[in-house]
């Protein structure tokens, strides 16, 4: 992969991007989609934990890859510090 500048923090954060309309975030949200019901299926096979431990890991990779040093560490902060909420029904997840 190829390091890129990026908008803002790799564009902000989901929650934002997915707000607005444009043809990036209408590809944004298919691609949030595939990826979330894929977890959904592998959370049904394996511990959830797991699932998401895995996310995690492929997604540090390749921001650790396509990002600037100073770019990743702004990344890891707006992680770190954005509020999400669970999801509502747990047992869609066991």
């Amino acid at each position: 992969m190829k390091k890129k500048k990026t908008k803002t923090c790799t564009h902000k954060i989901l929650k934002d991007l997915l707000m607005s309309k444009s043809d990036e975030t209408e590809q944004l949200k298919e691609l949030f989609d595939a990826c979330y019901e894929r977890a959904l299926f592998l959370s049904e096979q394996h511990n959830p934990q797991m699932v998401a431990s895995t996310y995690m890991a492929i997604a540090m990779r390749i921001y650790k890859t396509v990002l600037s040093a100073d770019e990743y560490e702004r990344m890891l902060h707006v992680i770190q510090e954005t509020e999400v909420e669970p999801y509502e029904d747990a047992e869609t997840l066991h």
